[in-house]
């Protein structure tokens, strides 16, 4: 075999799957693997109402319901990381954890063991994904079997929700989340032939500030903590956003090893869902912190304690409808190829509704024809002891069609 035929035959075939599998659709915001997981809880009925299930027995009904050929390990990862909705992660999480899912300390790695925690489909997640969308929706056949939809439609591009980030063969991507409402409003005003308005990236919870940014033609922004001066010290009360906890907590703790730290010593008093560090200083180190700040504004303390940090907008690259990966120059053009693909399965839902009634017209109209025949004694051959086949040959002769 020559390197052509090989790069040409096969290690293309593995950059399209392994990009297939690291970057998700514009279209449901999902990855394969993420896909997967919400199809199993649907078809198994893990409602919100219903009773939570162990996120290992998730990961069993998961690989049984969509012929999931990986390792367990990487399906509980998934599920863990679907249902958690600390500073940083999910805006909408599609899953409810119940009991220890992560936190924002340790960018949700510190989540308990799968066998001890468990889940379910989260309240809104019905609403997102309708039900009345699954007869039309296009499915992907494995082994023989009908397993997930190549992609979902929700109600609102769930991508421009949540974010996603992954790195494929060749290709990266890294959205970043917006404030559901806002989005809603620009779907809606896209339905409506109304201009669209420009969004910013938000996370729940987060307290601090961001600052949009555009340089040469590529859109950024900066997420900013926060930082008081108080007696005796600074309060640390936000990290910037991707800044975890204890990674902080290291980069105190370097500062102090390397002789670099303008504070004596610094304490904890964080929450699961918020950021407390409290830097004691001297009185010298006090009054000289005091007088930079003085000098150069507000803005000192937040580069002298590290809690400015800046993010592209410009890296978004997911599959459309078609399964083509484009990139995409703003989150409003992903709302755009959304609402069209939306559109299309709203007309396939009509024209299948349609054909349901047809159906169900017909078989009400043969139940009346059929009743009014015997009553009148126009099917007497019928009611003698006779074998299906020739009951069935009856009943065609007579003018009923065969229930498909």
């Amino acid at each position: 075999r020559t390197f052509e035929a090989f790069v040409q035959d096969d290690l293309v075939q593995y950059s399209l799957a392994d990009l297939r599998r690291s970057l998700p659709s514009a279209i449901d915001g999902l990855k394969p693997s993420q896909r997967k997981v919400l199809h199993a809880c649907f078809e198994r009925k893990l409602l919100p109402e219903r009773q939570e299930r162990k996120v290992t027995e998730v990961g069993g009904l998961c690989t049984e319901a969509t012929a999931y050929h990986h390792g367990d390990a990487s399906l509980h990862a998934t599920i863990i990381n679907m249902a958690q909705g600390f500073v940083g992660a999910n805006n909408v999480p599609l899953l409810d954890g119940v009991g220890q899912f992560g936190s924002r300390a340790k960018g949700g790695k510190n989540a308990a063991a799968a066998r001890y925690i468990s889940t379910r489909l989260a309240p809104l997640t019905p609403l997102l994904f309708p039900t009345a969308d699954a007869p039309v929706l296009s499915y992907r056949h494995e082994d023989g079997k009908r397993v997930e939809p190549y992609h979902f439609v929700p109600i609102v591009p769930l991508l421009l929700l949540n974010g996603a980030s992954g790195i494929g063969t060749g290709w990266s991507t890294n959205v970043w989340g917006y404030h559901p409402l806002r989005v809603l409003d620009n779907v809606v005003a896209h339905a409506e032939g109304r201009t669209m308005e420009e969004m910013e990236p938000w996370a729940k919870g987060f307290r601090g500030t961001l600052e949009m940014r555009r340089r040469a033609g590529r859109p950024s922004f900066v997420s900013r903590g926060i930082a008081e001066i108080v007696e005796g010290g600074v309060v640390v009360s936000e990290l910037p956003l991707a800044t975890w906890t204890e990674s902080y907590k290291e980069w105190l703790i370097d500062k102090a090893e390397k002789g670099t730290a303008w504070w004596k010593s610094f304490s904890e008093g964080h929450t699961s869902q918020s950021v407390s560090f409290t830097l004691r200083t001297t009185k010298d180190q006090q009054n000289a912190l005091l007088a930079k700040v003085a000098e150069g504004g507000p803005d000192v303390l937040t580069k002298l304690l590290d809690l400015e940090t800046s993010h592209s907008l410009s890296n978004v690259h997911a599959f459309d409808a078609s399964g083509v990966l484009r990139h995409f120059a703003s989150p409003l053009e992903l709302i755009e190829i959304h609402a069209d693909a939306r559109l299309s399965l709203y007309t396939k839902r009509i024209a299948h509704d349609l054909d349901a009634k047809a159906a169900d017209h017909a078989l009400l109209d043969a139940r009346a024809r059929f009743v009014a025949m015997a009553v009148r004694g126009d099917l007497p051959e019928l009611f003698r002891r006779a074998p299906r086949r020739e009951v069935t040959d009856a009943l065609k002769a007579a003018g009923f069609a065969p229930r498909v």
